[in-house]
């Protein structure tokens, strides 16, 4: 199967449970991916996958959002995490009126880029930044304090790498998609 998303030990938070859905939504990506590669985004298709989405989303905000309550991390942290989680949902739900319109591999393009760049710069810095605090929290350090040495949290050189790829490897694929072969 085409991989739109190559999970990389750069996006791990060391949070197992967190990491195993994440892995889980690149599963989801990379199988939209092969939807539109082989020109099978067919509405039901694409539906079943935003179902995927949605009940994904739910269960995984869900966890993450009680880990942050329960390590008691800072509310300047987790109020901007939980509306990270209501940005994704608000942008999916306006996937999905998109796409009850009829489905269209722009559309489809535009929704595996959407999905990428969020798991991408999402995971790299607000899942990377609860883990450090909680990490730290585990270790006696205030919450304020864990949040504020949380910044300076950047990614690393790998991360940024992954990031890129997958970035790359979507456009390919989306322009792939959108584009008519060029004739020689």
């Amino acid at each position: 199967m085409l991989e739109v998303f190559k999970w990389s030990q750069s996006f791990a938070t060391g949070i197992e449970v967190v990491d195993l859905q994440h892995q889980g939504l690149v599963e989801i990506i990379n199988e939209a991916g092969a939807a539109l590669s082989q020109g099978n985004a067919d509405p039901e298709a694409m539906q079943a996958i935003l179902a995927r989405l949605f009940d994904y989303a739910g269960e995984h905000f869900r966890i993450e959002e009680g880990l942050m309550r329960g390590h008691g991390l800072d509310p300047r942290h987790t109020q901007q995490h939980v509306a990270d989680h209501q940005h994704f949902i608000s942008q999916l739900r306006l996937i999905k009126d998109v796409l009850d319109d009829g489905a269209n591999p722009i559309a489809w393009a535009m929704t595996l880029g959407f999905l990428v760049y969020w798991l991408s710069f999402h995971n790299l810095d607000l899942d990377q930044r609860m883990a450090v605090q909680m990490r730290l929290i585990a270790h006696g350090t205030r919450p304020s304090l864990a949040y504020d040495q949380s910044l300076s949290v950047r990614a690393s050189d790998a991360s940024r790498e992954a990031m890129v790829s997958a970035l790359t490897d979507i456009y390919r694929l989306s322009a792939g998609a959108l584009l008519p072969p060029l004739k020689g």
